[in-house]
């Protein structure tokens, strides 16, 4: 038997040319008081951008998976 349990609604961020801004604002204080943010709405609000944002701190910070991933990725 086939049924549909849930169906769940899904609506990717709607981004201004303010929230934008703001982004970049945030994006710019990753260090300050060791506090550093990421997330998809730091990127382009999909998966992809939460990833390419948790990987621009982990170079901030330092991460040798980080580093080892920029050498391969360049060579």
């Amino acid at each position: 038997m086939n049924r549909i349990i849930h169906t769940q609604e899904h609506h990717t961020p709607l981004y201004t040319t303010e929230s934008f801004r703001y982004r970049d604002e945030v994006v710019a204080t990753n260090g300050e008081n060791n506090t550093y943010y990421a997330g998809a709405y730091l990127g382009d609000g999909l998966h992809e951008g939460a990833i390419a944002s948790a990987y621009r701190v982990a170079q901030l910070i330092g991460s040798p998976l980080a580093v080892s991933k920029l050498l391969i990725h360049n060579s």
